[in-house]
């Protein structure tokens, strides 16, 4: 599938706009994991952080990068391919809907990193 190189395109819209997604982005950017993992790390069901994967991978903002067998059954283990990088040109011409999704899923990472800090502290 042809990688997404633009914040306008429909398909990185759609990911941005939901928060799980953005969440598993943000961790498959720092490294490789398994849905099993991220719905450990993300304290989720299997069966929702596998649909969310399921729909990165079809959008193709994640790739496979690995099977493991596990007790006879096949793990994939995937990574995020680069986000699209933003021109002030492009931003500037971007729909509202993709600026909304770029902006909100920025922030939804960095309330992550911010609450994971702070539990940190205790």
């Amino acid at each position: 599938m042809k990688p997404v190189t633009s914040i306008d395109d429909p398909r990185y819209v759609k990911a941005m706009s939901h928060p799980l997604r953005v969440r598993i982005l943000a961790i498959l950017q720092e490294r490789k994991a398994s849905p099993v993992e991220l719905a450990q790390v993300l304290e989720g069901t299997l069966g929702t952080v596998s649909y969310h994967v399921r729909t990165l991978h079809q959008l193709g903002l994640i790739e496979l990068v690995g099977e493991t067998r596990v007790r006879g059954a096949v793990e994939h283990h995937y990574k995020a391919r680069a986000r699209p990088k933003v021109s002030d040109a492009a931003w500037e011409q971007a729909p509202p809907i993709a600026k909304q999704a770029a902006v909100g899923s920025s922030l939804q990472m960095i309330d992550d990193y911010a609450r994971a800090s702070a539990a940190a502290w205790r």
